[in-house]
């Protein structure tokens, strides 16, 4: 399981990539909390755009909670933390730079603290220092 979320300075989601068993999980998450349902595979844009929507709000919700924290930590505390080692196995993996919070969520597999500093790397090389152009990407 692989999910990479970028986060802006004011805490808007900027991007998010998920393989298949990322998506999985954060459907279960929200089925589990009860939130609202996404829509089906549609093909209209309206309702596409919709979904896209849905699907930021969703991700917005279960990542908050880690967000804050992380947030809190690093500007009351100086104390923030690298990763955060999950019960299932996975790790939850942060990375901030120029006010931007980019949180790596991956399996034993693979080392989710190398994946936040790669993703981040890269990012910068294909937009520069303004990573605010990733706006809302699909997942």
């Amino acid at each position: 399981m692989i999910g990479v979320v970028l986060f802006d300075n004011h805490d808007d989601l900027l991007y998010v990539y998920g393989d298949r068993e990322f998506k999985n999980r954060i459907h279960c998450v929200s089925n589990t909390l009860d939130m609202c349902a996404v829509p089906g595979e549609i093909a209209m844009d309206d309702d596409i755009r919709s979904r896209r929507d849905a699907e930021s709000m969703i991700l917005m919700q279960i990542f908050s909670p880690l967000l804050t924290s992380y947030r809190i930590m690093n500007q009351e505390f100086q104390n923030s933390y690298d990763c955060i080692a999950c019960e299932d196995g996975s790790t939850v993996a942060f990375y901030e730079q120029m006010g931007f919070l980019l949180i790596t969520v991956a399996r034993s597999s693979v080392n989710a603290v190398h994946l936040a500093r790669v993703s981040f790397s890269l990012m910068q090389h294909v937009c520069g220092p303004s990573l605010s152009v990733y706006t809302r990407q699909s997942y």
